[in-house]
């Protein structure tokens, strides 16, 4: 397979009104992005945390609940590979994001309005697959519309915003939650829904069409501009990096997916109404911290290298868990929580950057983000279930510990497993731009 060696070096065209320098995406375009992202975060909020408070006014047990959100952590991981294949398929990647943004929105409307057990699975499912969707969409629409040697920094600004968005969400929500019933939770998710879908309607069409000229990243090129035809889909899953890459997130969400939902149980038998504010307070704090961090992270990861940076997240992991593990008042394990804003800050910032290095020529971006979402939803789905397991039967400091396992198991699959891809991306750069 040959591609054109100035499309895939990164070469910027030249535009005579502004000579030497590479073309950007408008204003508009880039501040649509971000408002897109924040609304996306906003919607999301809703689920989570505030489905079990919900599901638990309404008479559900921890293991009804515990199913419930396994259904839909299935139904993303089921759904991640082919919502990858997808969104590299189709063209209008507008209207497949948009697709996804209106199954949340059902989703959101029918747990509220059906809360019993086979609509909320549905629901669940249905906000599963629309997640699946949305993630490998919004990645490629960024990837885009983004200056290849800036698209750390530019994903930074999606984490920054979905970070300001869950925060200032979970906040909002915890309070009018507690106020208005956890029901009023859902109908201002589905309202964020659509503020979401006018902002990335504002995103134009010639910036994205115009891609090529300040990206070398093959599926970053509109489908009727593309001289060859991209790699085979299988041979992306026999790619060592993308292989070790998608190994170590899968046992990092084994240790993490789990911690809030333990925690969010205790301050709920601790707590009592005070539960709905402290979870609140337990998303913001994080998604603070991640806000102030994540763009001076994405400048980082292009002069440090990815796995320096992958190695500063996932090793706050097994401390935070610990810490939780040790106990303390309920606003302390709040406080607890900030170690994960770095954390999260990390994977909403590494987890298409490694994606995007390692995906660079094949054009399967999607399909690669499709893969690493299969490992996340495996890792979710067993850390749930093997905490919640040890949890009932040994106590929250035994399942704490079991996470605490898993969290450095995963340090170690990176310091030792993954090679730094960007060196990779760079090295195809070089050998083009010589050819």
């Amino acid at each position: 397979m040959r591609y054109d060696p100035r499309l895939l070096a990164g070469k910027a065209f030249v535009f005579p009104a502004r000579p030497n320098l590479p073309h950007v995406a408008s204003k508009r375009s880039l501040a649509a992005l971000s408002w897109t992202n924040f609304f996306l975060a906003d919607m999301l909020t809703g689920f989570g945390p505030f489905v079990s408070l919900f599901l638990l006014t309404r008479n559900w047990t921890q293991g009804e609940i515990g199913v419930a959100l396994s259904v839909g952590t299935v139904g993303a991981m089921v759904a991640q590979v082919p919502a990858g294949s997808l969104v590299d398929a189709l063209a209008g990647k507008r209207v497949i994001t948009g697709i996804g943004f209106v199954g949340i929105i059902a989703s959101l409307l029918m747990l509220v309005w059906l809360p019993f057990r086979l609509p909320v699975f549905v629901a669940e499912a249905l906000n599963g697959v629309s997640a699946a969707v949305i993630t490998p969409a919004v990645a490629a629409l960024t990837l885009a519309l983004a200056n290849q040697e800036k698209l750390g920094q530019r994903l930074g600004e999606n984490v920054r915003s979905r970070a300001l968005g869950s925060g200032l969400t979970a906040l909002l929500l915890g309070s009018v939650g507690g106020w208005l019933g956890y029901s009023s939770v859902f109908y201002l998710g589905a309202g964020f829904g659509v503020m979401a879908i006018i902002s990335m309607q504002m995103i134009k069409r010639e910036d994205l069409e115009n891609a090529p000229n300040r990206t070398g990243a093959f599926s970053a090129v509109p489908k009727h501009r593309q001289r060859d035809t991209p790699r085979r889909s299988k041979d992306l899953p026999r790619d060592p990096g993308l292989i070790a890459f998608a190994v170590s997130i899968m046992l990092f969400q084994l240790g993490n997916a789990a911690v809030l939902n333990i925690a969010a149980h205790g301050f709920t038998e601790s707590s009592g109404k005070m539960a709905g504010i402290l979870v609140a307070a337990s998303i913001a704090v994080p998604q603070m911290i991640a806000a102030l961090i994540s763009v001076r992270l994405g400048d980082l990861a292009e002069s440090w290298g990815r796995r320096q940076i992958l190695m500063l997240g996932f090793c706050l992991l097994p401390v935070r868990i610990l810490l939780f593990a040790l106990g303390g008042s309920a606003w302390m394990k709040v406080g607890y929580q900030a170690f994960d804003g770095v954390t999260a800050a990390v994977l909403g910032l590494m987890i298409p950057l490694i994606v995007s290095d390692v995906t660079h020529d094949s054009g399967r971006f999607s399909l690669g983000m499709g893969i690493v979402g299969l490992a996340v939803g495996i890792g979710a789905t067993l850390s749930t279930t093997i905490a919640g397991y040890v949890a009932d039967n040994l106590g929250d400091q035994a399942a704490y510990l079991t996470l605490a396992g898993f969290a450095v198991s995963a340090c170690v699959m990176v310091w030792f497993g993954l090679p730094d891809t960007s060196q990779r991306r760079k090295r195809l750069k070089a050998d083009l731009a010589t050819a």
